[in-house]
């Protein structure tokens, strides 16, 4: 007789990653709701795309995740279930990962897993597909692995081939915990205050290589960090530093 699936350990359990990932939706619901959010640059120009149903890339650092399904849908707007799937590229296709991945889909978000290097060609396919057929992507350039806050050439790439502008979007909260990960994961705190940045961001030029395209790489990074760590001052924090710079 065999005893893999009893043995096995309970949160690898397929049934155990739908019941964790419904919890953690329940979560981000509740912690959303039960905090007092001011809105930041949500009528600017990223309301006439999302308006005129023009897609874009909205980028956001890893750690900033937790808020994601629920800074997207920010006021004034409504959302119907026929509208467009946000397309993440964030979610490890690793079992743990699922468990995100599962939550995001409470939300009607649909991700695209990426894991290792054999895998990223076909998300980035999958991605500019979604931004051709008018979709909008979210994207966390320093993911899935890291380092943290440290722009990767990917989304660059993607706005250049699709013709879609990138823009930014992050969130801060009063009372939160910083997890000891690689990205220093933030996670909010039911009855809080907090507030969503959004930001119109950047063109990409069509034609862009070497020093412009590592300039414009670093102009963007800086931006997202910027807007982040602004949005951490104003609830009482301390930004968090960014890695270390690879070293070649």
């Amino acid at each position: 007789m065999k005893f893999s699936r009893i043995t096995r350990p309970i949160f690898q359990h397929d049934i155990t990653h739908k019941v964790l990932s419904w919890l953690v939706a329940q979560y981000i619901w509740f912690t959303f709701k039960t905090t007092r959010w001011t809105y930041i640059g949500v009528d600017d120009g990223t309301r006439s795309y999302l308006d005129a149903g023009k897609p874009f890339f909205a980028l956001l650092w890893h750690n900033r995740i937790a808020m994601m399904p629920m800074i997207w849908r920010t006021k004034p707007y409504s959302w119907k279930p026929a509208d467009p799937y946000i397309l993440t590229i964030i979610v490890s296709s690793h079992r743990d990962g699922q468990i995100v991945s599962r939550a995001m889909e409470h939300f009607g978000i649909e991700n695209i897993p990426v894991e290792s290097d054999k895998n990223q060609l076909a998300a980035a396919k999958t991605a500019t597909r979604a931004i051709k057929e008018g979709k909008t992507v979210g994207m966390t350039p320093d993911g899935p692995r890291g380092p943290r806050m440290r722009m990767k050439e990917s989304p660059i790439g993607l706005a250049r081939i699709c013709k879609a502008r990138i823009t930014f979007i992050t969130y801060s909260v009063k009372r939160r915990i910083v997890l000891d990960s690689w990205d220093r994961f933030i996670l909010p705190l039911p009855f809080n205050k907090g507030v969503i940045i959004w930001r119109e961001g950047f063109a990409v030029p069509e034609k862009l290589r070497g020093a412009e395209l590592t300039a414009m790489n670093q102009q963007i990074e800086d931006a997202l960090t910027e807007m982040t760590n602004e949005a951490d001052r104003m609830m009482g924090h301390a930004p968090i530093e960014p890695a270390p710079r690879a070293t070649s």
